[in-house]
Protein backbone atom coordinates (compact mmCIF):
# COMPACT_ATOMS: atom_id res chain seq x y z
CA UNK A 1 0.00 0.00 0.00
CA UNK A 2 0.93 3.56 -0.36
CA UNK A 3 2.14 5.31 2.23
CA UNK A 4 0.37 8.31 3.63
CA UNK A 5 1.42 11.60 3.01
CA UNK A 6 3.15 13.56 6.03
CA UNK A 7 2.11 16.78 7.74
CA UNK A 8 5.60 19.01 6.51
CA UNK A 9 6.28 21.72 9.12
CA UNK A 10 6.54 25.30 7.61
CA UNK A 11 11.17 25.29 8.21
CA UNK A 12 10.68 21.79 6.06
CA UNK A 13 8.41 23.44 3.40
CA UNK A 14 10.72 26.19 2.70
CA UNK A 15 14.15 23.59 2.67
CA UNK A 16 12.01 21.85 0.59
CA UNK A 17 11.18 24.15 -2.63
CA UNK A 18 14.67 26.46 -2.55
CA UNK A 19 16.01 22.74 -3.43
CA UNK A 20 17.22 22.74 -6.84
CA UNK A 21 16.09 19.60 -7.74
CA UNK A 22 12.89 19.37 -6.50
CA UNK A 23 10.16 18.95 -8.80
CA UNK A 24 7.66 21.30 -6.63
CA UNK A 25 10.10 24.32 -6.73
CA UNK A 26 10.65 23.19 -10.40
CA UNK A 27 7.08 23.99 -11.35
CA UNK A 28 6.40 27.06 -9.21
CA UNK A 29 10.19 28.16 -10.93
CA UNK A 30 8.05 27.17 -14.76
CA UNK A 31 5.53 29.28 -13.89
CA UNK A 32 7.28 31.84 -12.28
CA UNK A 33 5.51 32.31 -8.80
CA UNK A 34 6.82 32.57 -5.27
CA UNK A 35 5.99 30.16 -2.09
CA UNK A 36 3.70 33.50 -0.87
CA UNK A 37 2.07 33.06 -4.22
CA UNK A 38 1.70 29.31 -4.01
CA UNK A 39 0.03 29.58 -0.13
CA UNK A 40 -1.92 32.42 -1.83
CA UNK A 41 -3.33 30.00 -4.53
CA UNK A 42 -3.92 27.13 -2.26
CA UNK A 43 -1.53 24.63 -3.87
CA UNK A 44 1.45 24.50 -1.78
CA UNK A 45 -0.22 21.59 0.34
CA UNK A 46 -0.57 19.84 -2.75
CA UNK A 47 2.99 20.40 -3.73
CA UNK A 48 4.41 20.09 -0.44
CA UNK A 49 2.21 16.72 0.78
CA UNK A 50 4.01 14.26 -2.05
CA UNK A 51 5.63 11.18 -0.09
CA UNK A 52 8.95 11.30 0.11
CA UNK A 53 11.45 9.71 -2.29
CA UNK A 54 13.65 7.16 -1.16
CA UNK A 55 17.22 8.46 -2.49
CA UNK A 56 20.94 6.54 -2.32
CA UNK A 57 23.84 7.78 -3.09
CA UNK A 58 22.86 7.43 -6.88
CA UNK A 59 19.44 8.44 -6.65
CA UNK A 60 16.79 6.01 -6.87
CA UNK A 61 17.36 2.11 -7.33
CA UNK A 62 15.20 -0.50 -8.15
CA UNK A 63 15.71 -3.90 -6.75
CA UNK A 64 18.36 -6.30 -8.36
CA UNK A 65 17.82 -9.78 -8.08
CA UNK A 66 21.46 -11.67 -7.22
CA UNK A 67 21.99 -12.00 -11.28
CA UNK A 68 21.64 -8.51 -12.01
CA UNK A 69 23.55 -7.48 -9.49
CA UNK A 70 26.55 -10.10 -10.54
CA UNK A 71 26.54 -8.83 -13.96
CA UNK A 72 26.36 -5.62 -13.04
CA UNK A 73 29.41 -6.35 -11.08
CA UNK A 74 31.36 -8.16 -14.11
CA UNK A 75 30.37 -5.39 -16.24
CA UNK A 76 31.74 -2.75 -13.57
CA UNK A 77 35.27 -4.59 -13.88
CA UNK A 78 35.54 -5.00 -17.33
CA UNK A 79 34.80 -1.51 -17.42
CA UNK A 80 37.47 -1.00 -14.84
CA UNK A 81 40.23 -3.29 -16.56
CA UNK A 82 39.82 -1.54 -19.65
CA UNK A 83 40.39 1.68 -18.11
CA UNK A 84 43.36 0.51 -16.75
CA UNK A 85 44.64 -0.83 -19.32
CA UNK A 86 43.99 2.27 -22.22
CA UNK A 87 45.55 4.51 -18.63
CA UNK A 88 48.62 2.32 -18.59
CA UNK A 89 49.16 2.29 -22.42
CA UNK A 90 49.23 6.29 -22.44
CA UNK A 91 51.76 6.71 -19.85
CA UNK A 92 53.91 3.86 -21.53
CA UNK A 93 53.54 5.78 -24.59
CA UNK A 94 54.48 9.69 -22.17
CA UNK A 95 57.46 7.66 -20.59
CA UNK A 96 58.66 6.38 -23.94
CA UNK A 97 58.34 10.05 -25.38
CA UNK A 98 60.84 11.13 -22.81
CA UNK A 99 62.99 8.13 -22.68
CA UNK A 100 63.02 9.20 -26.81
CA UNK A 101 63.90 12.80 -26.03
CA UNK A 102 66.52 12.48 -23.53
CA UNK A 103 68.26 10.35 -25.92
CA UNK A 104 68.38 12.25 -29.01
CA UNK A 105 69.65 15.51 -26.64
CA UNK A 106 72.44 13.01 -24.74
CA UNK A 107 73.38 11.34 -27.66
CA UNK A 108 75.78 14.38 -29.22
CA UNK A 109 77.31 14.88 -25.28
CA UNK A 110 77.75 11.20 -25.42
CA UNK A 111 79.54 11.45 -28.69
CA UNK A 112 81.49 14.50 -27.61
CA UNK A 113 83.04 12.71 -24.60
CA UNK A 114 83.91 9.76 -27.14
CA UNK A 115 85.63 12.38 -29.02
CA UNK A 116 87.16 13.89 -26.26
CA UNK A 117 88.51 10.75 -24.38
CA UNK A 118 90.17 10.10 -27.90
CA UNK A 119 91.58 13.39 -28.80
CA UNK A 120 94.86 12.14 -31.20
CA UNK A 121 92.28 10.30 -33.12
CA UNK A 122 89.68 13.02 -33.87
CA UNK A 123 92.69 15.31 -34.70
CA UNK A 124 94.06 12.50 -36.83
CA UNK A 125 90.96 12.43 -39.02
CA UNK A 126 90.52 15.75 -39.06
CA UNK A 127 94.35 16.38 -40.81
CA UNK A 128 93.30 13.24 -43.25
CA UNK A 129 90.67 14.91 -43.69
CA UNK A 130 92.35 18.33 -44.49
CA UNK A 131 95.00 16.64 -46.92
CA UNK A 132 91.78 15.25 -49.07
CA UNK A 133 90.36 18.79 -49.29
CA UNK A 134 93.25 19.98 -51.00
CA UNK A 135 93.98 16.25 -53.45
CA UNK A 136 90.52 16.86 -54.26
CA UNK A 137 91.01 20.31 -55.71
CA UNK A 138 94.06 18.81 -58.29
CA UNK A 139 92.56 19.22 -61.97
CA UNK A 140 93.74 15.80 -62.83
CA UNK A 141 91.06 13.77 -60.76
CA UNK A 142 87.55 14.25 -60.32
CA UNK A 143 85.55 14.02 -57.85
CA UNK A 144 81.57 13.74 -57.17
CA UNK A 145 79.23 15.51 -54.33
CA UNK A 146 79.12 12.03 -52.05
CA UNK A 147 83.06 12.53 -52.08
CA UNK A 148 83.28 16.02 -51.35
CA UNK A 149 80.22 15.40 -48.55
CA UNK A 150 82.76 12.92 -46.56
CA UNK A 151 85.19 15.74 -46.32
CA UNK A 152 83.10 19.13 -45.91
CA UNK A 153 79.62 20.10 -44.00
CA UNK A 154 77.26 20.89 -47.23
CA UNK A 155 77.23 24.67 -46.34
CA UNK A 156 81.32 25.10 -46.21
CA UNK A 157 82.71 28.47 -46.69
CA UNK A 158 85.46 28.53 -49.28
CA UNK A 159 87.50 31.62 -48.92
CA UNK A 160 90.35 32.51 -51.70
CA UNK A 161 92.22 35.79 -52.96
CA UNK A 162 90.69 37.33 -55.89
CA UNK A 163 92.79 36.73 -59.44
CA UNK A 164 92.24 38.92 -62.71
CA UNK A 165 91.12 35.87 -64.57
CA UNK A 166 87.63 35.43 -62.74
CA UNK A 167 84.90 33.16 -63.72
CA UNK A 168 81.43 34.57 -62.28
CA UNK A 169 79.45 31.83 -63.96
CA UNK A 170 81.58 29.31 -61.81
CA UNK A 171 80.95 31.00 -58.62
CA UNK A 172 77.23 30.18 -57.03
CA UNK A 173 76.88 32.06 -54.13
CA UNK A 174 79.96 34.35 -53.74
CA UNK A 175 80.88 37.33 -52.09
CA UNK A 176 83.78 39.98 -52.27
CA UNK A 177 85.03 41.55 -49.63
CA UNK A 178 88.28 42.36 -48.73
CA UNK A 179 89.97 41.88 -51.48
CA UNK A 180 88.62 37.81 -50.88
CA UNK A 181 86.26 35.66 -52.79
CA UNK A 182 83.76 33.91 -50.29
CA UNK A 183 81.93 30.77 -52.18
CA UNK A 184 79.32 28.95 -50.13
CA UNK A 185 78.52 25.12 -50.59
CA UNK A 186 80.22 22.35 -52.03
CA UNK A 187 78.55 22.87 -55.41
CA UNK A 188 80.21 26.28 -55.64
CA UNK A 189 83.24 24.82 -54.47
CA UNK A 190 83.08 22.20 -57.25
CA UNK A 191 82.42 24.69 -59.89
CA UNK A 192 84.99 26.90 -59.02
CA UNK A 193 87.60 23.98 -58.92
CA UNK A 194 86.13 23.27 -62.80
CA UNK A 195 86.93 26.37 -64.28
CA UNK A 196 89.81 27.01 -62.92
CA UNK A 197 92.02 25.51 -65.51
CA UNK A 198 90.09 26.75 -68.20
CA UNK A 199 89.51 30.21 -67.23
CA UNK A 200 93.60 30.60 -66.06
CA UNK A 201 94.41 29.25 -69.81
CA UNK A 202 91.62 32.01 -71.21
CA UNK A 203 93.79 34.88 -69.30
CA UNK A 204 97.08 33.74 -70.34
CA UNK A 205 95.50 33.13 -74.19
CA UNK A 206 94.52 36.69 -74.18
CA UNK A 207 97.63 38.00 -72.40
CA UNK A 208 100.06 36.47 -75.16
CA UNK A 209 97.60 36.08 -77.72
CA UNK A 210 97.42 32.46 -78.43
CA UNK A 211 95.48 29.84 -78.16
CA UNK A 212 97.59 26.90 -76.72
CA UNK A 213 97.54 27.08 -73.26
CA UNK A 214 96.26 24.39 -71.07
CA UNK A 215 96.91 23.76 -67.06
CA UNK A 216 97.38 21.66 -64.83
CA UNK A 217 97.52 21.87 -60.39
CA UNK A 218 98.64 20.45 -58.15
CA UNK A 219 97.80 20.54 -54.31
CA UNK A 220 99.72 19.20 -51.20
CA UNK A 221 100.51 19.73 -47.52
CA UNK A 222 103.19 18.67 -45.58
CA UNK A 223 102.42 17.04 -42.30
CA UNK A 224 105.82 18.98 -40.42
CA UNK A 225 104.10 22.21 -41.37
CA UNK A 226 100.28 21.56 -39.75
CA UNK A 227 99.51 23.22 -36.40
CA UNK A 228 96.07 21.99 -34.74
CA UNK A 229 94.05 23.47 -31.82
CA UNK A 230 91.09 23.22 -30.58
CA UNK A 231 88.34 22.86 -33.52
CA UNK A 232 90.92 25.29 -35.90
CA UNK A 233 94.10 23.44 -38.03
CA UNK A 234 96.62 26.04 -39.52
CA UNK A 235 98.80 24.46 -42.34
CA UNK A 236 101.18 25.88 -45.21
CA UNK A 237 100.29 24.61 -48.46
CA UNK A 238 102.10 24.13 -51.82
CA UNK A 239 100.90 24.32 -55.33
CA UNK A 240 102.37 23.12 -58.36
CA UNK A 241 100.50 24.60 -61.52
CA UNK A 242 102.07 22.89 -65.19
CA UNK A 243 101.73 25.27 -68.48
CA UNK A 244 101.65 23.57 -71.37
CA UNK A 245 101.93 25.73 -74.37
CA UNK A 246 101.77 23.57 -77.55
CA UNK A 247 103.69 20.52 -77.70
CA UNK A 248 106.68 21.34 -76.87
CA UNK A 249 107.18 24.41 -74.00
CA UNK A 250 105.97 23.03 -70.63
CA UNK A 251 107.00 24.90 -67.44
CA UNK A 252 105.83 24.32 -63.65
CA UNK A 253 104.96 27.25 -61.45
CA UNK A 254 105.13 26.69 -57.41
CA UNK A 255 103.10 28.19 -55.78
CA UNK A 256 102.37 28.46 -51.71
CA UNK A 257 100.43 29.92 -48.84
CA UNK A 258 98.73 29.13 -45.81
CA UNK A 259 95.22 27.68 -44.68
CA UNK A 260 92.84 28.24 -41.95
CA UNK A 261 90.33 25.45 -41.62
CA UNK A 262 87.69 24.90 -38.79
CA UNK A 263 85.78 22.32 -37.80
CA UNK A 264 82.21 21.70 -36.11
CA UNK A 265 82.27 21.07 -32.33
CA UNK A 266 82.79 17.30 -31.76
CA UNK A 267 82.89 16.84 -35.92
CA UNK A 268 85.77 15.83 -38.06
CA UNK A 269 84.03 17.32 -41.40
CA UNK A 270 85.45 21.03 -42.30
CA UNK A 271 83.44 24.14 -42.06
CA UNK A 272 85.40 26.85 -43.64
CA UNK A 273 88.81 27.08 -45.47
CA UNK A 274 90.61 30.40 -45.51
CA UNK A 275 93.35 30.47 -48.24
CA UNK A 276 95.99 33.12 -48.54
CA UNK A 277 98.83 33.42 -50.45
CA UNK A 278 100.74 36.14 -52.44
CA UNK A 279 99.02 36.89 -55.64
CA UNK A 280 101.28 39.44 -57.03
CA UNK A 281 104.35 36.79 -56.72
CA UNK A 282 102.01 34.17 -58.11
CA UNK A 283 101.22 36.19 -61.21
CA UNK A 284 104.91 37.71 -61.38
CA UNK A 285 105.95 34.00 -61.77
CA UNK A 286 102.85 33.46 -64.45
CA UNK A 287 104.78 36.58 -66.35
CA UNK A 288 108.32 35.42 -66.01
CA UNK A 289 106.65 32.26 -67.26
CA UNK A 290 104.79 33.65 -70.27
CA UNK A 291 106.81 36.61 -70.72
CA UNK A 292 103.29 38.48 -70.85
CA UNK A 293 103.26 41.78 -69.04
CA UNK A 294 100.40 40.67 -65.99
CA UNK A 295 101.28 42.23 -63.03
CA UNK A 296 101.44 46.13 -65.09
CA UNK A 297 97.68 45.13 -66.29
CA UNK A 298 96.78 44.08 -62.58
CA UNK A 299 98.36 47.36 -61.15
CA UNK A 300 97.14 49.67 -63.85
CA UNK A 301 93.48 47.54 -63.57
CA UNK A 302 93.58 48.17 -59.97
CA UNK A 303 94.26 52.09 -60.14
CA UNK A 304 92.29 52.90 -62.62
CA UNK A 305 89.26 50.87 -61.53
CA UNK A 306 88.39 49.33 -64.85
CA UNK A 307 88.98 46.10 -66.59
CA UNK A 308 91.00 45.36 -69.90
CA UNK A 309 90.88 42.46 -72.54
CA UNK A 310 92.13 39.54 -70.07
CA UNK A 311 92.04 41.36 -66.71
CA UNK A 312 90.04 42.16 -64.14
CA UNK A 313 89.03 44.57 -61.67
CA UNK A 314 91.47 43.83 -58.41
CA UNK A 315 90.00 45.55 -55.33
CA UNK A 316 93.43 46.16 -53.93
CA UNK A 317 96.52 45.23 -53.98
CA UNK A 318 97.27 41.82 -52.10
CA UNK A 319 100.25 42.00 -49.61
CA UNK A 320 102.83 39.09 -50.14
CA UNK A 321 103.14 36.55 -47.56
CA UNK A 322 106.79 36.48 -45.96
CA UNK A 323 106.62 34.57 -43.30
CA UNK A 324 104.17 32.07 -42.95
CA UNK A 325 105.59 30.29 -39.30
CA UNK A 326 104.77 34.11 -37.65
CA UNK A 327 101.04 33.92 -39.10
CA UNK A 328 100.71 30.47 -37.55
CA UNK A 329 101.76 32.07 -33.98
CA UNK A 330 99.54 34.72 -34.45
CA UNK A 331 96.51 32.41 -35.40
CA UNK A 332 97.31 29.76 -32.95
CA UNK A 333 97.54 32.56 -30.05
CA UNK A 334 94.54 34.01 -31.10
CA UNK A 335 92.77 30.26 -31.12
CA UNK A 336 94.45 30.04 -27.45
CA UNK A 337 93.07 32.85 -26.47
CA UNK A 338 89.27 31.75 -27.63
CA UNK A 339 89.39 28.29 -26.61
CA UNK A 340 90.43 27.44 -23.10
CA UNK A 341 91.01 23.84 -23.60
CA UNK A 342 93.84 23.67 -26.10
CA UNK A 343 95.28 20.65 -27.36
CA UNK A 344 97.72 20.11 -30.50
CA UNK A 345 98.22 17.10 -31.84
CA UNK A 346 100.58 17.98 -35.33
CA UNK A 347 104.25 17.90 -35.04
CA UNK A 348 105.53 21.43 -35.82
CA UNK A 349 109.34 21.69 -37.49
CA UNK A 350 108.82 24.31 -39.84
CA UNK A 351 112.41 27.50 -39.34
CA UNK A 352 110.88 29.79 -36.74
CA UNK A 353 108.12 27.94 -35.45
CA UNK A 354 108.32 26.23 -31.80
CA UNK A 355 106.41 23.59 -30.77
CA UNK A 356 104.13 24.24 -27.49
CA UNK A 357 102.88 22.04 -25.39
Amino acid sequence: MAQAPTARSDSEIQKLLEGPHNPAAKFLRELNLSIEDARRLDILALLTNLPRKERTKYGKRKALTPEERNELTKQRNREHARSTRKRKKIIMEALQSQVNELQRKLEPMLECKVLETNTEHVQSVRIANLKKFFSYRNTNLSHTYDDWVEVVCENIRFTSPVLPFGHKEARGPSAVRLNTHTYIGIDALIRDIVRFPSSMADYLDAAVGSSSFSIEACFSVNNDEIVAVADTIMCHWVSQIVLNQGQSKTKTIVNSGMAKCRYGFCDVKLVSVDLRYDVLGFLRQLEAATGAQLVTKVLDSAKSGQSDGASSKVDSIPAPISNIPQILRESQAESEINHPVVSISANIQSPGLKKEA
